[in-house]
């Protein structure tokens, strides 16, 4: 039984290794291209499926000499793991649990050997069940601080920086500025004579912007969401490249190196109303493109 134990419990922590590098490229990678913020949640439970992975690995490998100390170390991979990101340990799991029980139903033939308390296992296990839960409950309960009527007010109150057209606003160590902010109709003419023109029953609207990286590392450039005044989020359509003019750089996944000011185009595909309502105040949502931030601002466009 203890040799099964070590070995279910390696295996499953290798699967779930395997299982939470997927989640990590998944959330991290992807999220680049798309304005998903749950993406962001992906890439941080898959980063503590990871840990666990690792967790799972080492209380197999040391279940067949401390069975106690390696059975709560595989339950606490194979439960939390499953809990952060349920399809990736689908299999990983199931091989911890059943190691783990294994091994502490090995440990309870020989009580006097090991000195671990079992409420340790217990409270960390419930210290980094609570942290994922922590992190799930983040992403349903967080409010943006997206520029709607309502949040008005509390924006003031936020002080989130706010700008205009041709002003330039700094987050962290990024400065950006929008040049020129406007509607292109519902017809987009094409660049290429093997594309065609785009349309829409709404508007597409066009933003050229400048970005410059004050720190002292790259940044990375990606999807930039654009606001109107109810919250409503809007990404820039797929294949921009095709509608701007010649010479124009679309925004892409790209890297930012330090001082070094760069100019991009976006354009967004907007309704002309939602629910009766007209859409507008449209505002341009920019940050600091680190990773893991609350640091953001908008940059009205008087659209």
């Amino acid at each position: 039984m203890k040799t099964a134990s070590l070995i279910l419990g390696i295996i499953g922590g290798i699967t779930g290794l395997l299982g939470s590098l997927f989640g990590i490229v998944f959330g991290g990678v992807v999220s680049a291209f798309s304005a998903d913020e749950r993406l962001d949640q992906i890439f941080i439970l898959s980063v503590l499926a990871l840990i666990l992975g690792v967790v799972g690995i080492i209380g197999g490998a040391i279940a067949k000499n401390k069975p106690k100390a390696g059975g709560s170390l595989m339950l606490i991979a194979g439960i939390d793991g499953l809990m952060a990101i349920s399809a990736g340990y689908i299999v990983a799991a199931p091989l911890l649990i059943v190691g783990g029980i294994m091994a502490l139903l090995e440990a309870r033939k020989q009580p006097d050997k090991e000195k671990t308390k079992g409420w340790i296992w217990l409270v960390i296990g419930l210290i980094i069940f609570a942290l994922i839960i922590a992190v799930g409950a983040k992403k349903e309960n967080k409010t943006e601080n997206n520029p709607t009527d309502a949040q008005t007010e509390q924006t003031e109150e936020n002080k989130t920086p706010t700008v205009k057209v041709g002003e330039d606003l700094r987050i962290g160590d990024v400065r950006w500025k929008v040049l020129t902010a406007e509607n292109k109709g519902s017809t987009l003419k094409s660049n290429n004579l093997l594309v065609d023109n785009k349309t829409t029953v709404g508007r597409f609207v066009m933003v050229v912007f400048e970005v410059e990286n004050l720190g002292n590392e790259a940044k990375t450039l990606s999807v930039l969401k654009l606001y109107d005044k109810t919250g409503k989020t809007f990404v820039p359509i797929t294949n921009t490249a095709f509608f701007v003019p010649e010479g124009e750089k679309t925004l892409v996944f790209e890297t930012i190196n330090p001082n070094v000011p760069k100019q991009y185009v976006a354009i967004y595909e907007v309704p002309n109303e939602m629910g009766g309502s007209k859409v507008e105040n449209l505002m341009l949502k920019v940050g600091d493109l680190a990773m893991f931030t609350e640091k953001e601002g908008y940059i009205e466009l008087g659209l």
